[in-house]
Formats: structure tokens, C-alpha cells, sequence
């Protein structure tokens, strides 16, 4: 496996989804565990009775966590890709201000889900300088996304989806794909305008990732020996940021 396949950083890397007929309504969530050394998936799948799409999500979430907490011992690390922006944000940008303000959200008004949040953030913390998440489109194509979401739907159905385990080839799909040619490790030049304050750079020996805002680069770099990060204002200044680091970007 060569140092430019997205995945050759991690021990595992999950597809997660949720779904629910009706929000709120029956329920249910889908999981997709890569096993990058064995190269082997395991399919992980719920139900409830009532709940919503949101809830589901973080589910999803929380059990690929709970997942690479039983591995995570030493150097492993996790990528979690799915398609909810408001599971990443709050885990790794809104719940320090929610706990400031007792669970509140800016405009005064209660946090949805806490108890829900309470739990996956309990199950994060001690994981995340070890956990980075993507983001992808959902219902675009991307085969372990398209699995989490099927397993997710059959189950708020009342299905019983048959959840499968073997050798990553035996696959429905390519999981490898996707979607947009990005990597996340090895991540390309954003092409998009950096932000009016710049950007954060964060650096694990030569996988290296941009990020928009403070919280989230910490979250990949704080307590973990040998890791860089630096603010830049424009890309211009990233790519000489990284030079001096050693990395081609």
C-alpha cells in the first residue's frame, strides 16, 4: 500500500449514517468498519422505535467510536467519514461553548440531544487527537456511504438487513472512491478562498490537513508528540509553511 492511498494512515476507517421514517419516527443507523491491516469490513447496524434522523447520526458515530476504543492502545488512528456536518461541528467545534453556557446554545435556547451528546462526547474526548472525521456528499455514489445509509433505512423500516463481514474485496462497491478524488491524510491544496483570519495548519509526520478554524486543528494536535500546526493567511504561505516542514503540498 503506497504513502498516497488515503487510508494508509489509519487502523480503521468507518462509514457511518443514520436514518428515520418519519423525524421522529422508527429509526435506524448503519456502520461500515474497515480493518486496514487484516483488509476486512464489518457491517453494524441498529434500531429504535422512535427517534430522529440527528439522534441516528451521532449513533452511528458513537458506535464507530466504540469500536476503535477497543483497538486504541498505542499509534492507532481512525478516520470517520459521513455526511453530517452537525455531528463533526459539534463534537469538534460547539460542545466546549454548550457546556460553558449549561447546555445552551447562542440564542439561549436548549441544546437538542444532549444526553445523546453527553455520551459521544464522553467516548470522544480520550480518542480525539487519534480521530480525524471527512465529510462527503451523501446519496451521491460513494459506496460506503450508499451501505451505512441502506443499512440505516432498512432498519428505520423494521427490516432486518443482513450485515455482512469478509475481506474488503468482497465489498458491494469501491469503498476507496470517494467521490471527489480528495485525499484526507495526504490532503491536496484546497482550491477554495481562504478565510478573511487564514487557516490552521496541522502536520503527524507527513500527513498534514488544513483547517478553517482553531478547535479543529487543536483536536488533531494537542498531546500528540511530534505534531506541528501553524496559522497561515493565504496559501501562498502554506505552501512555504509546509516546505519548511518537509512536505510537499
Amino acid at each position: 500500500m503506497s504513502s498516497s492511498e488515503w487510508w494508509s494512515p489509519y487502523s480503521r476507517v468507518y462509514f457511518t449514517d443514520g436514518a428515520c421514517s418519519g423525524n421522529p419516527g422508527p429509526a435506524g443507523w448503519g456502520c461500515i468498519v474497515l480493518d486496514i491491516s487484516r483488509k476486512h469490513f464489518l457491517e453494524l447496524g441498529g434500531f429504535e422505535a422512535q427517534s430522529t434522523n440527528n439522534r441516528m447520526e451521532m449513533q452511528s458515530v458513537f458506535e464507530a467510536l466504540k469500536d476503535f476504543a477497543k483497538i486504541s492502545s498505542g499509534d492507532e488512528r481512525a478516520l470517520v467519514i459521513l455526511d453530517s456536518e452537525y455531528v463533526r461541528k459539534g463534537l469538534v467545534e460547539w460542545i466546549p461553548n454548550w457546556k460553558k453556557r449549561g447546555w445552551k446554545k447562542a440564542d439561549g435556547g436548549d441544546v437538542l440531544n444532549q444526553d445523546i451528546w453527553e455520551n459521544l462526547e464522553a467516548l470522544y474526548r480520550p480518542l480525539a487527537r487519534k480521530v480525524d472525521f471527512k465529510i462527503v456528499k451523501g446519496h451521491a455514489g460513494i459506496a460506503g456511504n450508499e451501505r451505512a445509509d441502506a443499512i440505516a433505512v432498512d432498519f428505520s423500516k423494521g427490516g432486518k438487513p443482513t450485515l455482512h463481514s469478509n475481506s474488503w474485496d468482497e465489498f458491494d462497491g469501491d469503498w476507496r472512491d470517494l467521490g471527489d478524488a480528495s485525499t484526507v491524510a495526504q490532503a491536496k491544496k484546497s482550491k477554495k478562498k481562504a478565510p478573511k483570519n487564514g487557516f490552521y495548519l496541522s502536520a503527524l509526520g507527513k500527513n498534514w490537513l488544513r483547517h478553517d478554524t482553531w478547535p479543529e486543528c487543536a483536536s488533531r494536535v494537542q498531546g500528540v508528540s511530534g505534531a506541528k500546526f501553524k496559522k497561515v493567511k493565504d496559501d501562498a504561505e502554506a505552501h512555504e509553511v509546509l516546505k519548511s516542514w518537509g512536505i510537499s503540498s
